[in-house]
């Protein structure tokens, strides 16, 4: 996304608009993504909060998930994506979410065979939601968590585009 403010200006513009509001579920951006929310001016009228839901502890105190429904696929997968995404929006109870969970890698130690870079995103509005596998170059880790950040923010602005609806 080339322009991440400009993003998150029409994000707070469309939240605003409606009295809505988001929260965020990280687990390899590792707060990068909220980060860029809050560095906009008035990002608490429309953002809630977010979660660095980054081990199974986490997940299953603040979002009632546990590690059994993540075992067939693991953490890093597209149903992963969609439980988190709909699991921030039903605890915190607010009319929008958006998750991603990636592998930034460094490989060492790993447990998966899934490769450094992929990552799934997937945001929720009030009928409608929009995800993505994502492929992206290995890089440094902190760059990786950036473009991590970044490809959720753009799930975000394509489900408000195409209307914001869970179907």
């Amino acid at each position: 996304m080339e322009n991440d403010r400009a993003a998150i200006e029409q994000i707070a513009t469309y939240l605003l608009s409606r009295n809505e509001q988001l929260v965020v579920v990280e687990t390899s951006a590792g707060g990068n993504l909220s980060r860029l929310l809050t560095a906009v001016p008035g990002a608490s009228r429309w953002f809630a909060g977010g979660i660095v839901a980054y081990g199974s502890v986490l997940r299953a105190g603040a979002l009632g998930l546990d590690d059994a429904q993540f075992s067939s696929e693991g953490i890093v997968s597209a149903r992963s994506g969609r439980l988190l995404a709909r699991a921030g929006r039903e605890r915190f109870g607010v009319q929008w979410s958006v998750s991603e969970t990636g592998i930034a890698g460094p490989q060492a130690g790993r447990r998966t065979r899934k490769p450094e870079g992929l990552l799934y995103t997937c945001a929720i509005g009030p009928s409608q939601a929009v995800e993505h596998e994502w492929h992206i170059d290995p890089a440094e880790r902190a760059q990786l968590q950036r473009l991590f950040a970044l490809r959720a923010l753009q799930d975000l602005v394509e489900c408000i585009i195409s209307g914001g609806d869970e179907g």
